[in-house]
């Protein structure tokens, strides 16, 4: 039952607390999870590529571990919960890269990053090409001078 349960929300649940892990960095000053620290736009490609990297080994660890038929339930709730923390730590510094570079390329506020990131992977379900405003968005902040 846990397992159905950790297997049909885990996606959900992983950006949830990456937001928490934000909103806490950013309230306690915490070095790696503070969004008001500036980037330039080679160090958002280095983070965004990063994070992709780990999300993607994120979704190929969850589906490795899935398809393991005779796994202790202590050893796949321990497994579980490692790929968990790649997941939440991959999201986090992408949406981190993405608010960072925003702070220090303009003065639209850092949470519409992830808002946009948010609205647009709800409307690329319903209309085709709009996944594209993501990359155009990513090419402008990477070529985008800093403000002063």
């Amino acid at each position: 039952m846990l397992h159905d349960f950790l297997v049909s929300y885990t996606w959900w649940i992983i950006p949830v607390f990456s937001f928490f892990c934000i909103i806490l960095g950013y309230k306690f000053h915490i070095k790696g999870f503070d969004y008001s620290i500036r980037l330039s736009g080679g160090n958002f490609f280095a983070y965004s590529f990063m994070s992709i990297i780990g999300f993607y080994l994120d979704i190929f660890l969850f589906s490795r571990l899935n398809a393991i038929e005779n796994i202790s339930y202590g050893s796949y709730l321990i497994y579980y919960i490692l790929i968990y923390l790649l997941g939440v730590f991959s999201i986090s510094w992408y949406f981190l890269a993405g608010m960072r570079r925003i702070q220090s390329i303009s003065s639209i506020p850092a949470w519409s990053y992830p808002i946009f990131l948010i609205v647009v992977g709800i409307v690329s379900n319903y209309i085709d090409e709009v996944l594209n405003l993501i990359f155009i968005a990513h090419l402008y902040m990477i070529f985008a001078k800093s403000k002063t």
